[in-house]
């Protein structure tokens, strides 16, 4: 996978979506390859920030939810290590626990990312207000924070 890890502050000019020309400071990420366990909204977030998946090299695909965690084993036997650890006074192997279950748990009931949020000026909004809007809200007089829908696109395979 292609992955740019370390950003830099650089100026530069583009078109923005009104096609006017603009100049502004943006967050560039220097080149670099990072390989890596991901899930699907991962590779989701890593394809957005434009990076490149160059090589998927294992994967499994759940077809339908599972009636039973898959990892509802292990889960309790980190909560049960959790608590000794905690009974015990080690902070130290309560908080390992605790951390390892939520990631363990967190990324198994992760769902796909399908909005983005966006700082649009009043004429902005007025202009590119359509049915992907899902919800805005008036920051101040002239500005709005506003989170739109995004369409699904392929990642195409290679």
């Amino acid at each position: 996978m292609f992955f740019q890890p370390i950003p830099a502050k650089d100026k530069i000019t583009f078109t923005n979506r009104l096609g006017k020309k603009e100049t502004s400071t943006k967050i560039r990420f220097r080149n670099g390859f990072c390989y890596d366990v991901l899930t699907s909204v991962d590779i989701q977030e890593k394809v957005k920030a434009g990076g490149k998946i160059l090589k998927i090299l294992d994967g499994i695909v759940y077809e339908e939810n599972f009636k039973t965690p898959p990892y509802r084993e292990f889960i309790l036997i980190l909560r049960e290590l959790r608590n000794r650890y905690k009974g015990e006074g080690n902070i130290v192997g309560s908080n390992c626990m605790k951390i390892l279950g939520n990631s363990l748990y967190g990324k198994s009931i992760q769902k796909d990312i399908t909005t983005s949020r966006h700082l649009w000026s009043e004429a902005t909004f007025k202009t590119n207000f359509d049915s992907h809007v899902k919800n805005y809200e008036k920051l101040n007089k002239t500005q709005y924070i506003v989170e739109i829908e995004e369409e699904e696109k392929e990642i195409p395979e290679t």
